[in-house]
């Protein structure tokens, strides 16, 4: 991702980043900063009766903060806490001239707002980035991460969650039910109170997206649009879950996966036979492209053929006919692979992709007695 295209990405998160931040203030000073109703969905206060003064929810939460943050930290990601340690040993106050590169992932910085961890403020005048995590969360801080236990917790819940995620990648939307039943299936017993919070509260760290269609909710790495769509899709409603084993899940989103195929191994030959690309370049970028063409091509067909030709016209400069070949190359891979919407089977092939194949191979000596081969010559 360049500077430039970060750099917006950025800002426009940052743009809520407008705590009051200063490095004289402590947790107490920043607690009363909230209104009383941000106060109130912090986990430790959510429980306390309806009609509480901020006086009380604040002397609360400071009392309970070690068990607060505790519960919180058991559920962040390993680059969390490298990032959280990171903030620390630069001296709990940073001012941070973004440039276009920030040390700090967008995800970790809400994280730090949104568990009241630390204070975060966005100036996009000067460009400056005021973090600040103060002195009484600190020392708690450090006491956790060095808690075997809780390190121990943190490991097994993020194993877990893994393994949550491998089923939503495979199918793409799914009822939260039906995914702790396929969950057990595949990898064994969690009770679903623990299997719920995990994933609640995973969501919120690593910002995984649930929609409620009819009161269920289901989880997906879909947008909203695609995922009502799909559910509503007879082809949808009347397959049944392929069951995948462990080995299938690990492998289905590695992007070496692609080459289990006869249909990519095609692909590939035909792209290095037809245009000059280092593999490097390749494994890059192509693998890239043609995911997210299967990906897109299960919720939205007429948006994936667009952006595939736009990619094609972009990067592959070629004839029609040798265009023509390609996407018929890529089209036969989507036959091979898990579909979305017929939750994990594969398209039914409904007739032979055809190849032309009288014409002249791209690595042949061109026609024109040029001594060189087509591709470097009236091939291009």
């Amino acid at each position: 991702m360049s500077d430039e295209i970060q750099n917006i990405i950025f800002q426009y998160f940052a743009k809520d980043y407008t705590d009051k931040v200063s490095k004289e203030k402590d947790l107490k000073d920043y607690l009363y900063d909230y209104p009383v109703s941000e106060l109130k969905k912090m986990s430790i206060t959510n429980k306390l009766k309806k009609k509480v003064k901020k006086d009380q929810l604040v002397q609360h939460y400071i009392e309970n903060v070690v068990e607060e943050l505790s519960y919180i930290l058991s559920f962040f990601s390993e680059q969390n806490i490298k990032e959280l340690n990171y903030i620390i040993k630069q001296g709990e106050y940073l001012e941070i001239k973004v440039k276009g590169n920030c040390l700090l992932s967008i995800k970790m910085l809400n994280n730090l707002r949104l568990f009241k961890i630390g204070f975060v403020n966005y100036d996009k005048k000067t460009d400056i980035l005021k973090i600040h995590i103060p002195k009484t969360t600190v020392n708690i801080l450090k006491n956790i991460f060095v808690s075997k236990d809780i390190t121990t917790e943190r490991r097994e819940i993020n194993k877990i969650f893994k393994h949550i995620m491998s089923l939503i990648e495979a199918y793409g939307i799914i009822e939260e039910r039906k995914l702790h039943d396929l969950y057990e299936e595949v990898y064994g017993y969690i009770d679903y109170l623990e299997f719920q919070t995990i994933i609640f509260m995973k969501s919120l760290t690593e910002n995984l997206e649930h929609i409620f269609i009819e009161e269920t909710r289901y989880w997906g790495i879909v947008s909203s649009e695609d995922a009502i769509a799909m559910i509503n899709d007879s082809e949808y409603i009347e397959s049944d879950y392929y069951m995948y084993s462990k080995s299938d899940l690990l492998k289905l989103h590695n992007d070496n996966y692609l080459n289990d195929y006869h249909s990519y191994k095609k692909l590939k030959k035909f792209i290095f036979d037809s245009w000059d690309i280092k593999k490097s370049e390749y494994e890059g970028f192509f693998i890239q492209f043609v995911m997210e063409y299967i990906s897109l091509y299960q919720t939205n067909e007429v948006q994936a053929r667009s952006n595939l030709l736009k990619q094609i016209n972009d990067y592959l400069p070629a004839p029609a006919d040798v265009i023509s070949e390609l996407i018929a190359l890529i089209d036969d891979i989507k036959y091979d692979y898990p579909c979305w919407k017929l939750k994990g089977n594969k398209l039914k092939r409904t007739k032979k992709t055809q190849v032309k194949s009288d014409k002249i191979n791209r690595n042949d000596k061109c026609p024109c007695s040029s001594g060189k081969k087509y591709k470097h010559c009236c091939g291009k």
